[in-house]
């Protein structure tokens, strides 16, 4: 990118590619429920992220069924959350 005012010209590559990972990331986290990512800095040299912060959903409970403990002896005949 041109640089601004007479400045030096910044690197384009960085921020793409810390959008095409935060575009993966978010596609394989389901539970992402924010990113920030600020500041974002560019220089000639490449892109920094001095201050991230990520927040998760919290995870849905899981249930188990009697599938899931067959191997219990006896084997178990309720359903019942998952430790």
């Amino acid at each position: 990118m041109p640089g601004a005012n007479g400045n030096t010209p910044v690197d384009l590559e960085g921020p793409q590619q810390l959008l095409h990972l935060l575009s993966r990331m978010a596609a394989d986290l389901p539970r992402l429920a924010e990113a920030d990512f600020n500041p974002v800095l560019v220089t000639p040299d490449g892109v920094s992220v001095p201050d991230a912060r990520i927040r998760l959903l919290p995870a849905a409970p899981r249930t188990l069924t009697c599938d899931d403990c067959a191997e219990e002896e006896p084997p178990c005949d309720t359903t019942r959350s998952a430790p």
